[in-house]
């Protein structure tokens, strides 16, 4: 069976200020407060200039207090979504289906919450449907029975808002979390123990979540060593994160010590069952590092259930001074932040299930003597971009537009592997340029039965653009840093586009990209583009 639960919700929050005229005034910008009249001469018996100043003063309040309101009403939209798919698949079936895919003649297999698509427990209990199959004889005992018991889910959690302290300043915020899990299990009837076993259960899946990791985004790691202060944080919080792993189980484990174990200069080095290369300490770790988090607090599971919102931020306020408004037609700085953290695969550790099945009493170790985990992961990832860190689009009063953008990225992996950190770093500069010349005829171009000459608006846009990356190799036991890849891009871009019809444009351009490589092995390359295109557009 298969299920799917949506749920959505918005939130208009301009709508329930409105409720309130005062508020709806403010959201309104107070049409026609601003606006000023004739000048009126006092009056014999009017008022005097002291109770006119105490009638500004009130003005300058009530100013005052509705700047305040509206910044009170600064969230204006707010949406989330949640999608959960899951899925049962269940081999050997044998009854077939005969009432809304049901058999009444046994028992109503396979159950009314089982065609409504409920999920059943995935624990071997009572309530699981291999269980309840088996103990009902609605599966084949068939020893070539080899498809396999799988069940699916996908958890999906969106979450937006719009926050606008002020008009001029808009904020968009968003957050999500994604988690995908598989299982598969044979589920087999074994003849020497006479009934239903479950055999080679193993369960897969990924997982990435909105993060926070602005607080280490501006680590220097510069020639010629390529040392970061960040890595070695990480290195540092090995030990914590093993002694807290070491005191915790000490608390729950009364045969167990917590006490350290090895020579630095060694792999076993660490707490008892938690060395400093142990996947259980390595991550949170790394994870602390990046984050800008103290080791002694952080969150000690690989998995988190909170995502962190990230943002996008536009401001076009500075049109509101008259030498900008004098000089521009519109401005807007931008921001954009995001961040992800991304475990690509996790898997069921067979060493771990195997040494169960061997010793169910026992707690397993791996040659390294560090506790083995149930849950294997072999790499984990940071990104994070500032798309732009600062951008500018401004366009003049005589059309012409002009953009800057300063990006910066870098995408941090930690590979349990062969315990490493890959970390790539990258910055891009970008300018610009856009003009549009109105109604330029060309003559030597015509076209219609008349043969009349073109008239039309000819698009020029000009883009240059600079980016450096670096991929730099931190080997955790070794504590090496090596360049292996890296580059500066320069790309130089231009086109013009011009109409000929109203469905026929065509376009002149012209792409130029320049690589020079950091890495001794690899030559500078230069690759030119250009050329004309028409572009025939068949739709309404």
């Amino acid at each position: 069976n298969s299920s799917t639960i949506n749920w959505g919700a918005q939130l208009n929050l301009v709508n329930l200020y409105n409720k309130w005229s005062y508020l709806e005034d403010i959201n309104n910008q107070g049409a026609g407060r601003n606006r000023r009249g004739p000048v009126r001469r006092r009056m014999p018996g009017g008022p005097s200039d002291e109770e006119e100043q105490d009638t500004v003063k009130e003005s300058l309040f009530s100013k005052i207090l509705k700047g305040t309101s509206r910044v009170l009403m600064m969230v204006r939209n707010v949406s989330g979504t949640y999608q959960l798919s899951q899925g049962t698949g269940l081999p050997g079936f044998l009854p077939r289906p005969e009432h809304i895919g049901m058999n009444p003649g046994e028992n109503w297999a396979p159950g009314v919450g089982f065609v409504l698509g409920i999920q059943p427990p995935d624990d071997l209990s009572q309530n699981d449907i291999r269980v309840r199959s088996a103990q009902n004889g609605w599966l084949s005992t068939s020893p070539f029975q080899n498809n396999a018991f799988t069940t699916t889910m996908n958890e999906v959690i969106n979450f937006r808002a719009t926050v606008e302290p002020w008009n001029d300043l808009r904020i968009n915020l968003s957050a999500n979390r994604n988690e995908s899990q598989n299982v598969n299990a044979f589920w087999r009837f074994d003849e020497a123990l006479d009934e239903f076993s479950e055999q080679n259960r193993v369960e897969t899946g990924n997982y990435s979540i909105s993060f926070f990791t602005m607080p280490t985004a501006w680590d220097v790691s510069a020639a010629p060593d390529y040392s970061s202060a960040v890595f070695q944080e990480f290195l540092d919080n090995r030990l914590e994160i093993s002694r807290r792993l070491a005191e915790e189980r000490e608390r729950t484990d009364p045969n167990y010590t917590a006490q350290i174990v090895g020579t630095p200069d060694t792999t076993s080095y660490g707490y008892d069952g938690y060395s400093l290369i142990s996947q259980d300490v390595l991550i949170p770790a790394f994870l602390a590092a990046y984050t800008g988090n103290n080791p002694s607090t952080y969150g000690l599971d690989w998995k988190k259930s909170t995502p962190i919102p990230n943002w996008q931020i536009n401001y076009d306020g500075l049109m509101k001074i008259g030498w900008f408004r004098d000089r521009f037609q519109s401005l807007t700085l931008s921001h954009s932040y995001r961040s992800t953290y991304t475990v690509s695969s996790f898997t069921t550790n067979l060493a771990y299930s195997d040494s169960i099945l061997v010793a169910p009493d026992a707690i397993p170790r791996n040659i390294n003597g560090d506790f083995m985990n149930p849950t294997l992961i072999n790499q984990i990832n940071l990104s994070e971009q500032f798309s732009p860190l600062i951008g500018i689009n401004l366009r003049m009063k005589n059309s012409i537009s002009v953009r800057f953008d300063y990006k910066k990225d870098r995408n941090i992996g930690l590979s349990l592997a062969n315990n490493q950190v890959s970390e790539i770093k990258g910055t891009e500069y970008v300018i610009g340029l856009g003009y549009i010349l109105k109604d330029i005829r060309f003559n030597f171009i015509r076209v219609g039965a008349a043969k009349k000459a073109v008239q039309s608006n000819l698009e020029l846009k000009a883009d240059v653009s600079i980016r450096d990356n670096i991929t730099v190799v931190r080997r955790i036991v070794e504590n090496l840093d090596q360049v292996n890849a890296g580059q500066r891009i320069v790309t130089i871009k231009f086109s013009a586009d011009y109409a000929l019809t109203q469905r026929i444009t065509a376009k002149l351009f012209y792409d130029h990209n320049i690589s020079q490589y950091k890495i001794s092995t690899a030559f500078p390359t230069s690759n030119i583009n250009a050329g004309i295109s028409v572009r025939l557009s068949l739709g309404q």
